[in-house]
């Protein structure tokens, strides 16, 4: 007798989201694995947080009513990771900025934007990691081109090892992130090796997860609410070289004091709110959205 079932899968391959619409146990929640509704009344509730889903803001988007945990991901550093190094503007007498992301997450309205950061700062250029297909990096310079921004400004790398790539923040001052599919483990690494990530947040659960971790983490000045904010926060931090620096040398320290370092926080959260749940349908309650408070 399964009492709570949980997916973990959300529409990825492999899902198991027809036989939670068979309902099997009385309580069914969804939890990590696609950030989004599922879609299925049968599904009770979806696990969120206070920085990913505010309350009131996404409810309209999902079928499942949400869940605000204290925080809802965690994160294991790479054994890998190198110190962070000093900011390499400071020797370099220009801001580089970065991108780490997929391929599919760049956009027109992506490439557009950052097209309007490098504008803004002339000086600057803009390295694009994961970038294996040479045909592909012609497409990004051809897009960039149309907006402005020469080739010469562009510095493509092609997908490297763990160490390599977290070793490549060394030559990064500042990443950014991409949209309406927000960065994750991108993000992570990046804060991780001292390099701030400059993100645009959204009305919809993947335009808000980067925005998620940079509160987490005491970052929320670095969440732009538009595209003019997000031009600006890149302006005002490539004009504040000290202050970029200082940000950048005690980032892991505030990382690993922050929320995303505690699981037994979001241990503690998760077994509070499968109580709620399971006393809320004892008591022949219809589900309903709450928050864990700790």
């Amino acid at each position: 007798q399964i009492d709570i079932l949980i997916d973990l899968s959300g529409h990825t391959s492999r899902d198991r989201l027809l036989m939670f619409a068979h309902q099997p146990a009385p309580v069914q929640a969804s939890w990590l694995g696609y950030p989004n509704t599922t879609g299925l009344t049968t599904i009770d509730y979806y696990l969120t947080d206070r920085f990913w889903a505010p309350p009131g803001v996404l409810d309209h988007l999902f079928t499942e009513r949400l869940v605000q945990l204290p925080c809802v991901f965690t994160f294991q550093p790479a054994n890998e990771a190198p110190p962070i190094n000093p900011l390499p503007a400071l020797t370099q007498g220009r801001i580089t900025f970065a991108s780490f992301h997929r391929p599919c997450k760049l956009g027109e309205r992506v490439i557009a934007l950052w097209s309007r950061v490098l504008q803004a700062i002339p000086d600057a250029v803009l390295l694009i990691g994961a970038m294996n297909d040479l045909v592909l990096r012609e497409q990004l310079a051809a897009m960039f081109q149309r907006h402005g921004v020469r080739a010469e400004r562009l510095v493509f790398y092609p997908q490297l090892a763990l160490p390599d790539y977290l070793a490549l923040h060394h030559q990064v001052d500042i990443v950014l992130d991409a949209f309406p599919f927000s960065s994750g483990a991108v993000a992570y690494h990046a804060l991780w090796m001292g390099v701030p990530v400059i993100t645009l947040t959204g009305l919809s659960p993947p335009h808000r997860h980067c925005a998620a971790i940079l509160q987490h983490v005491g970052l929320g000045d670095w969440v732009a609410a538009s595209e003019e904010a997000y031009v600006d926060l890149a302006r005002q931090w490539a004009a504040d070289l000290p202050r970029l620096a200082r940000l950048r040398a005690g980032l892991r320290h505030q990382i690993e004091y922050s929320e995303l370092r505690r699981p037994e926080t979001v241990a503690r959260g998760l077994e509070q709110a499968l109580r709620q749940m399971w006393r809320h349908w004892c008591a022949g309650l219809p589900p309903e959205s709450f928050e864990v408070v700790l």
